[in-house]
């Protein structure tokens, strides 16, 4: 039996013999006798190299399974794990297209729920995806912090995969810091040349987001401007336009317009050219927003109408929250304080219902605003207030200045 087992891979005699331990519902301590201990025993389903064969040999036998029995049991596991791995793979699809009821239902019909299984960390990883797209974050926490605890093979990637979300988690939660640190160490754990290259890019695209959050702007840029280096390298056109997206705030926020325009121009035309309705929306609504910001108002109606156009047709209405602003200031900016008025409510409505924090800020100083041209002075103050309260909790120093200067001058 030694010449067999040295022909065969230790880490998938250890999976099957865990898998045949497991369903005979032993423990390591049950198995365990005075001449193999549970650690050895452990370190043998690891795979560890250390291990001699002798006893290798001797936990097979105390197991029943012979040497002529080994291939099959193997070629038997292995068809097992391709069609669990298919099941997650499937269901991480699913969730990606937003189908998670189907995506849930294809994780539990995936047999992998023992943590010691090599798929587990995987299939955390894609629950952990459902309970983001579900926006219930802490089960996401949960989730991704399985994902890495269980997670065997760095080259995966999934150990940054999981951190680059609990970024995002940390983020929606008003966490900036913690989002910020969550993210530099998926950068400092990413495995070049390993799975899911995409991940690296995801996680610079978030650092940038949180640095320009936290008011560090040139930081953001710097950041974002290696990425723009490597554009040519870059297959996922998902990324690419948000790539351009937030190269597209960034010049925004610095007041370069020209720059501005050009990356959501970019970016938007990525999205049309790959058929992604929902990001060239997002492209679209930036677009107005720059507009509004040159006083170029018909131009920026005109990207108001293309980005309600695609979002009308989504049953994804989060970006409506920015768009429904945009409009907003847009006909404040135009005179037209009671369709200006319909629109805010509208961001506000659409802002609390998806827990969009950090856009409803932008939407309840607007509705200061349109509230103070149409007299209403005492409603004015109060969505100051929420704006400020807002951005207070958001640690956006930029919108509590702005609040707080609203509230001065009223």
């Amino acid at each position: 039996m030694e010449q067999v087992l040295e022909q065969l891979e230790r880490k998938e005699i250890g999976e099957l013999i865990r898998s045949i331990r497991k369903s005979s519902g032993l423990t390591l301590e049950n198995l365990a006798d005075t001449n193999i201990s549970p650690a050895t025993i452990s370190n043998i389903e690891r795979g560890v190299p250390q291990v001699l064969y002798g006893k290798i040999r001797y936990l097979l036998s105390k197991l029943d399974i012979s040497d002529h029995q080994l291939p099959e049991l193997l070629a038997n596991l292995k068809e097992s794990h391709t069609k669990q791995y298919d099941l997650i793979m499937a269901a991480e699809s699913l969730s990606d297209f937003r189908n998670l009821e189907e995506a849930k239902e294809m994780l539990r019909r995936a047999e992998v729920n023992n943590t010691s299984d090599p798929l587990y960390s995987l299939k955390s990883f894609v629950l952990g995806k459902i309970s983001l797209e579900e926006r219930q974050w802490k089960l996401a926490e949960v989730n991704f912090n399985e994902a890495i605890h269980a997670c065997n093979n760095p080259k995966s990637n999934i150990i940054s995969g999981s951190l680059a979300n609990l970024g995002y988690v940390a983020f929606h939660q008003n966490d900036l810091f913690k989002a910020l640190d969550r993210t530099n160490e998926g950068l400092r754990t990413f495995v070049e040349g390993g799975e899911r290259e995409h991940i690296r890019y995801f996680l610079i695209q978030n650092k940038a987001i949180f640095l320009d959050k936290l008011n560090r702007v040139g930081e953001a840029i710097v950041t974002l401007d290696e990425m723009v280096e490597e554009i040519h390298l870059i297959q996922n056109p998902i990324v690419i336009t948000h790539l351009y997206h937030t190269r597209a705030s960034l010049s925004l926020k610095t007041k370069h317009y020209e720059a501005a325009k050009q990356f959501a121009l970019k970016g938007a035309h990525t999205a049309h050219q790959n058929l992604l309705p929902k990001h060239a929306s997002m492209c679209f609504s930036l677009l107005a927003e720059i507009h509004i910001k040159l006083e170029e108002l018909d131009d920026a109606e005109r990207y108001i109408h293309l980005a309600r156009h695609i979002q009308k047709g989504s049953d994804d209405q989060r970006l409506s929250t920015h768009t429904y602003t945009q409009a907003g200031i847009l006909y404040i900016q135009k005179g037209m304080n009671e369709k200006a008025n319909n629109y805010l409510d509208l961001a506000i409505e659409n802002g609390k219902k998806y827990g969009d924090h950090f856009r409803l800020e932008s939407a309840y100083l607007a509705k200061g605003d349109v509230s103070k041209n149409m007299g209403y002075t005492n409603e004015a103050i109060s969505y100051y207030k929420k704006g400020l309260a807002l951005a207070s909790t958001n640690q956006n120093i930029e919108q509590e200045q702005q609040a707080l200067l609203r509230l001065a001058l009223i």
